[in-house]
């Protein structure tokens, strides 16, 4: 059994503001019993930019907020799974960060499909005026289990969680901060679908509720929440649909080979 957290959050463009929610809730989690291995934190964990015209703050490794977040790792012996905007080479990245017990925190992966969208009624989003695209598939091993990479938008891209399950991959992650609007649409469809599909645990920590702009007052974008763990089967193993909060699961993987060994599909792969 490999028990996992995640945690749900309502963040705003202001780092010190999400800081203090992010290591208030990493306590929390490791107070859980089972203690979790790991606690997942969503997309825009540190900065959630409200006002399309104000400039995205990306944070740098050596930036304070990340060294305090690796201090409370240590300190409770918990790994830490963070996404949010990166510094990296002068480019901004839309990035996971690992924090590891008694290890220097490090980018895992950065976001490949950006979120360019004109939904009708919302204002149009064009991540790639802000954000540089990743350009591979990233994996990750946590006490021999191993992790695919993905951060809210790659969900719709069924060919990145066909990769990762090629690679045999155990569990798939998703933090997000998926709108309201393609949330109610979409977000436990795709969920569960990426979680039969590539026969594997998905974890989706997420944004959630009415985001208020501290720079801008008066601004403020919506999210959907619902933070959802599913089991290779499809089972939802713990859900959270909104306010801010951690939820648990144990992630058994002989449910994982059992699945696999009743429906055998990587041996029946044919494309």
């Amino acid at each position: 059994m490999f028990p996992v957290a995640v945690a749900q959050l309502n963040s705003t463009d202001h780092v010190e503001t999400n800081l203090k929610q992010i290591l208030e809730l990493i306590a929390v989690a490791a107070a859980k019993n089972p203690k979790p291995k790991v606690v997942f934190f969503p997309e825009n964990s540190l900065y959630f930019r409200i006002n399309s015209s104000d400039s995205v703050q990306a944070i740098n490794m050596s930036d304070t907020s990340i060294n305090q977040i690796s201090v409370l790792a240590n300190q409770l012996n918990i790994y830490v799974h963070l996404t949010t905007a990166m510094e990296q080479n002068g480019k901004t990245f839309n990035s996971s960060v690992l924090f590891s017990p008694n290890e220097n925190p490090r980018i895992i992966y950065n976001k490949i499909h950006l979120f360019d969208v004109f939904i009708p009624g919302q204002q149009p989003i064009a991540e790639s005026k802000v954000f540089t695209a990743g350009d591979s598939a990233q994996t990750f091993t946590l006490e021999n289990i191993l992790f695919g990479s993905s951060i809210c938008y790659d969900i719709r891209f069924s060919e990145l969680y066909s990769a990762y399950a090629r690679k045999n991959v155990h569990v798939l992650v998703v933090p997000s901060a998926f709108l309201v609007k393609t949330g109610q649409a979409h977000w436990m469809t795709l969920l569960k679908a990426r979680a039969i599909e590539s026969q594997c645990f998905v974890i989706a920590s997420a944004q959630s509720g009415k985001h208020e702009s501290i720079k801008f007052p008066g601004e403020f974008r919506e999210t959907f929440g619902h933070s959802v763990v599913f089991d290779p089967w499809g089972d939802q193993l713990a859900l959270k649909e909104s306010g801010v909060g951690v939820i648990t699961a144990e992630l058994d993987l002989s449910r994982w080979e059992s699945v696999r060994t009743a429906i055998p599909m990587p041996t029946h792969r044919r494309l």
